[in-house]
């Protein structure tokens, strides 16, 4: 087998197919084959679309899984409200995070992050600045004393506890909508919305 750094599997878009007892279960990203309780090192594998068969712990990317699967916290558990699958702690500009490998969803403690706004390190793809400076013209034409509470006609649950969260807008300065448990104090960012929420604020510091 090809031996693929993470970087040519996610450029390549390379999906895995994993055996368990006979059957063959996927196509998985690389990302959502760490979400799998049953996957193990001996886990026999193959790409998708090929015949050529080897063990999970050939791909140097789930070698370091497998070493990172025994740090406690990757024993903590936090479903995706939206998926229902298990978030994978990773790490995001230095901090811990929570990621759902289907929907790349984002669950943040909300202590984490005013230090994750205040790092300026990360690029924002044109989509993510497209999006933020429409959100910026249309808080302008917002009255001042606007709602930050938007309905929501089946509340999500949060990851953590599993209470309703409230849906509104991350705060009156910046209109990105969230998803937040005021119990675990943690926030739920959709696929970008947390991107969107630093370029945001990163146009208005600069």
């Amino acid at each position: 087998m090809k031996i693929y750094t993470v970087s040519e599997i996610t450029k390549i878009g390379i999906r895995f197919m994993a055996q368990r007892d006979k059957d063959w279960h996927g196509p998985y990203t690389l990302l959502q084959l760490q979400t799998i309780e049953w996957l193990r090192p001996e886990t026999s594998m193959k790409i998708t679309g090929q015949k050529e068969k080897f063990e999970a712990r050939e791909v140097r990317a789930l070698r370091y899984f497998f070493q990172k699967r025994d740090e406690p916290i990757w024993k903590i558990r936090r479903i995706c409200p939206i998926c229902k699958e298990w978030l994978i702690p990773q790490e995001y500009e230095g901090l811990y995070l929570w990621r759902c490998a289907y929907c790349d969803g984002i669950l943040a403690e909300q202590g984490k992050l005013p230090r994750i706004f205040v790092r300026e390190e990360k690029g924002f793809t044109p989509g993510v600045q497209r999006i933020a400076a429409l959100i910026k013209e249309e808080a302008k034409t917002k009255q001042p004393h606007f709602s930050l509470l938007l309905d929501a006609i089946h509340a999500r649950r949060c990851p953590k506890c599993g209470k309703s969260m409230a849906h509104k807008f991350y705060s009156y300065a910046y209109h990105v909508e969230i998803d937040e448990c005021p119990e675990c104090r943690v926030v739920w960012f959709d696929a970008d919305e947390l991107e969107t929420l630093q370029c945001l604020i990163e146009m208005e510091t600069n």
